[in-house]
């Protein structure tokens, strides 16, 4: 659940976040087709992650999750810092995940669907994606 940072932490509003939202969305990456980054994946570049006072850092991305399929918003979070970790830890999995949920509502953007957990802990969670109210 703990991040490792790659790049700074750098906690900002939500007003911030939402402004520089859409700089995320922008790019659809397709990993079926051997897409990437480059040189650097997506946590190593500030326009992905977004990182708030209470420890929570989001990396948002839109993906082409299955060939074929339109389009989905990508949210991956983790936590920073000793108290945020203990935070999380206590309240649990269902606690972490209306947290992360709640956070992106804030940021003026559709409900998010739950997809798993990865090995290191980390929520992975989706968003329909649409050009019409949420882009």
């Amino acid at each position: 659940m703990a991040a490792q940072l790659h790049i700074p932490f750098e906690p900002e509003s939500i007003e911030s976040a939402r402004a520089r939202l859409w700089k995320a969305l922008e790019k659809v990456f397709n990993a079926h087709i051997g897409d990437s980054l480059s040189v650097l994946p997506r946590k190593e570049l500030r326009r992905y992650v977004f990182d708030f006072d209470d420890g929570l850092r989001m990396i948002v991305t839109r993906d082409i999750e299955e060939p074929g399929n339109p389009p989905v918003v990508h949210v991956s979070c983790s936590v920073v810092g000793d108290e945020a970790v203990a935070r999380v830890i206590a309240g649990g999995r269902d606690a972490y995940l209306l947290l992360v949920r709640q956070r992106w509502e804030q940021l003026g953007r559709a409900p998010l669907r739950f997809v798993n957990w990865d090995h290191k802990g980390v929520p992975h969670l989706i968003e329909e994606y649409s050009t019409k109210g949420n882009a």
